[in-house]
Order: C-alpha cells, then structure tokens, then sequence
C-alpha cells in the first residue's frame, strides 16, 4: 500500500478534503487509511464466499468472476478524478476509487482461492504447489512499488500504469481459463466422475504399503 499511497499523493489526491487549498492534510491521510483499512477487511471476510463459489462453479468461472471484478477495479482507480470521484459527462459518480480499490480486493480472493485448487489436479506435487501460490501472493505486493517506480522514475501517470494492468489482466484471465477448461474440475459438485476418482486417490494414499504380498487394508486382511 505505500508505494500506491506515495504515487496518490504525488498527485495530491483527496487534497479536495483539506483546508484552505492545502495539499496535504490530515483529513487527507485518514481517508486514504480508510480506504486500505476497508479492502484488507473484504479482502478476509471475502474468502469464504470465495470459496463457496469455487466448490460451486469450479476454478474457471471463479477466474471468470475475479477478472471481471478485478479488470472494473483496476479500471475505477484509473479513470477516477484526484477528488476520488468517476466523472462520465455530466454525471459525477462519488468514491469511484474507493469502490475501485474494493473490487481489486474482491478480484484478488477469487483468484487465490481458484489458485489453491491447481494443488488437487497435481497431488504428488501438493505442497510445492501450495507454497508456491503463496510466495507468488505474497511478492505480487511488489506490483506498486513497481508503479511508484515508473511514476518517480519516467512520469508514467497513474491512469496509464493501471489501464496497461488493466490490459494484462484481461489476457492473462484468458490464459487461465482456457487452461482450466482443458484440465477436468477435480473434486467439483457437478462431476461426479472426477470427484470418484479424487475418492479413490485419497484412499489409495491411505493404504498402508506391506511388503511380501501381505494385505494392504485392515478389511482384505480380515476378509483371509
């Protein structure tokens, strides 16, 4: 949030909420605080929903939905005036920032939670593949503080760094969800057959491994 918060008052947002022309205020601070307060709160709470939604409809429509909401957001906090609001001619739509940095963070936990489930498609590499969507969250913060980079460094303005993210999130939701749709939903509500199969793998794992033909479930070894 810092290198966003530095490019916003580079530009002297919310400057409109201090007094006598100041551009930077304390009126200023706590609505930017606010805003980031907010969306790290959706953020959490999101997460359940999120995952109902993926169990319901599986990982493609779950990238579907997070692109949608993330591409909007990404699109509100570009296009949005200093004063924190959309103008769109004659109307003026207040807080479009504020509802756009909302959507990213609803964006962002639909498309770690459809992230999670690529470690059920390849089970013998599940905890890389875990670790790996993690770290990958957790370095994606460097996104900003590449924007405050090119904003500092080139003059790049916030309505082009974010309309360009816009662009690359578009093509790679694409990406996802072609990739999605060529592998089968494992474990989904509405695929029975897949959802056997992960049955079968996870007892199969289960199985206790002896060696010299002797049974490999308490149940065989009764049945001798």
């Amino acid at each position: 949030w810092t290198p966003l918060l530095l490019l916003l008052q580079d530009e002297n947002f919310y400057s409109n909420l201090c007094p006598d022309g100041l551009l930077r205020c304390p009126a200023q601070e706590v609505h930017l605080n606010l805003v980031y307060t907010a969306a790290s709160t959706i953020y959490s709470v999101i997460g359940l929903a999120s995952g109902a939604y993926l169990d319901k409809f599986g990982a493609a429509w779950t990238v579907f939905l997070g692109g949608v909401f993330e591409v909007v957001g990404l699109m509100l906090i570009a296009l949005s005036s200093p004063d924190g609001a959309l103008y769109v001619g004659a109307v003026r739509l207040p807080e479009a920032f504020f509802a756009g940095v909302i959507a990213i963070s609803i964006g962002g936990s639909l498309f770690a939670f459809s992230s999670f489930h690529a470690s059920f498609v390849w089970r013998k590499h599940q905890a890389v593949i875990l670790a790996a969507v993690s770290c990958l969250f957790d370095g994606s913060t460097v996104v900003f503080a590449v924007f405050y980079f090119l904003h500092s460094n080139f003059g790049l303005s916030r309505t082009t760094l974010f309309v360009g993210f816009a662009v690359v999130t578009v093509m790679l939701v694409k990406l996802l969800i072609i990739g999605w749709k060529l592998i089968p939903s494992v474990g989904h509500a509405d695929d029975p057959v897949t959802a056997d199969e992960m049955a079968v793998a996870l007892l199969d794992e289960q199985n206790v491994s002896l060696e010299d033909g002797e049974p490999q479930t308490r149940q065989e070894e009764e049945g001798e």
